[in-house]
C-alpha cells in the first residue's frame, strides 16, 4: 500500500530525469531546515526493488549526492543515506545468485545501505513502514520493483511468463504473440537463464517476425536463445560483469557492459 501514490517509478529517462530534481529539491530543503531530525529525513532516500534495475537506481543516487557534496554545505555537515530494500530474497537468475554477495560489496562501497531483512508493508508520503511496525523516515522513495504483469484475456487470467509456442504464439491463443520465452532447461532443474538487453531485443524481433509471417500464411519460426559470452549487471562505476566465466568489476565491467548493450542497437 502507498508505493503507488508515494514512490516515483523509474522506467524511462524521462522518470530518472524527474527523480533527480526529485532529489535535489530534497537536498535544497534541506540546506535551509533548521531541524535536525527533519534534515536527516530529507537526506535519507529509498529505493524498493530487486535486480539490475533497484541495484543500479541506488548506486546512481549515492554517485550523484557524492558529486553534489561540494556544492552543498549540508551534505558535507549532515552526510546522507540510500537505503535498498529489495522486494524479493529470490534471485532472477543463476548469474545474479551467484554474484549477490559481491554485489553487496560493491554497493555498500558506493554507500548504498542494504535492508535485505527488513520487508516493506506500506509506503507514506514520509516514510516506509516495515511488517514489523517499524518505520523508517524517508524524504523520497523510487519505486523500482520488477512487477510481474497479469492479463484478463477472454475471461481467463494470465500470469507471467505466460506459456508460448515454440515461435512465441500465446499457447491457447494462435493470434496472441509474448516477448516471452522459458528456456526447456529450466523446466529441467538446469540453470535459470539471465536475460539480457540482446535477449529482450530478440525476442521482440522474433514475436514481431513471426506475427507477421503468420498474418500473411507464410510459416512460422521457432525462438532459440543465443550463447551470451558477455553478460553485464549495470550498477555505474561499481558495474559487474561475466566475461566467459570470468568476472570484472568496476569501470572495466561498465566500459564492457556499455559495449555489449551499443552493440545489440
Amino acid at each position: 500500500p502507498g508505493l503507488m501514490a508515494h514512490a516515483s517509478p523509474i522506467n524511462s529517462v524521462g522518470d530518472a530525469l524527474h527523480i533527480r530534481k526529485q532529489i535535489m529539491d530534497r537536498v535544497e530543503q534541506a540546506e535551509l531546515e533548521a531541524d535536525a531530525a527533519t534534515r536527516e529525513r530529507l537526506l535519507s532516500f529509498a529505493v524498493i526493488g530487486s535486480g539490475q534495475r533497484a541495484c543500479a537506481t541506488a548506486e546512481e543516487i549515492c554517485t550523484m549526492l557524492e558529486t553534489a557534496r561540494v556544492s552543498y554545505p549540508v551534505l558535507r555537515d549532515q552526510g546522507w543515506r540510500v537505503y535498498l530494500f529489495e522486494d524479493t530474497q529470490t534471485a532472477f537468475s543463476d548469474f545474479e545468485a551467484g554474484i549477490r554477495e559481491r554485489r553487496d560489496r560493491e554497493l555498500a562501497k558506493a554507500g548504498v545501505i542494504l535492508g535485505r531483512e527488513r520487508q516493506v508493508a506500506a509506503v507514506t508520503p514520509d516514510s516506509v513502514v516495515f511488517t514489523d511496525g517499524s518505520r523508517q523516515p524517508v524524504g523520497f522513495v523510487v519505486n523500482s520493483c520488477f512487477m510481474l504483469p497479469r492479463a484478463v484475456i477472454d475471461d481467463q487470467t494470465v500470469n507471467w511468463p505466460p506459456e508460448t509456442e515454440a515461435d512465441l504464439r500465446l499457447r491457447g491463443w494462435p493470434h496472441i504473440w509474448a516477448t516471452t520465452a522459458l528456456p526447456p532447461a529450466v523446466a529441467n532443474g538446469q540453470p535459470r537463464r539471465y536475460l539480457t538487453t540482446a535477449d529482450w531485443m530478440d525476442l521482440g524481433k522474433a514475436a514481431g517476425q513471426n506475427a507477421w509471417a503468420a498474418s500473411q500464411d507464410f510459416e512460422t519460426r521457432p525462438f532459440h536463445y543465443r550463447k551470451r559470452w558477455i553478460l553485464p549487471f549495470s550498477m555505474g562505476r561499481r558495474s559487474l560483469c561475466q566475461v566467459v566465466g570470468w568476472v570484472v568489476g568496476g569501470l572495466p565491467a561498465w566500459f564492457l557492459a556499455r559495449i555489449s548493450n551499443l552493440a545489440t542497437m
